[in-house]
């Protein structure tokens, strides 16, 4: 599978909606420190838990994604496969 181009947000659905939450991953074109991620993250979180969305916030550049699309085990890979572009 490719790597989803900057901007589109990938989301991995809940098994069980009463008990999950929502995986969305954010693809960037370059690479966001870790300073600059937590922020962003907290932010989204926050705007989709006051709509009672629950979820688990991943921004990711494309490399970065290149280089752990293949780890077994990974979340991204599992993104990447099992994901819903939204």
């Amino acid at each position: 599978m490719l790597v989803p181009p900057p901007g589109i947000t990938r989301s991995l659905a809940p098994n069980n909606p009463a008990n999950s939450d929502y995986d969305i991953l954010i693809v960037t074109d370059q690479t966001i420190s870790i300073e600059q991620k937590t922020p962003l993250r907290t932010n989204i979180r926050k705007d989709l838990l006051s709509k009672g969305i629950r979820s688990d916030i991943l921004i990711q550049s494309k490399a970065e994604i290149e280089k752990k699309r293949k780890l077994p085990g990974h979340i991204i890979r599992r993104i990447l496969n099992e994901a819903i572009i939204l």
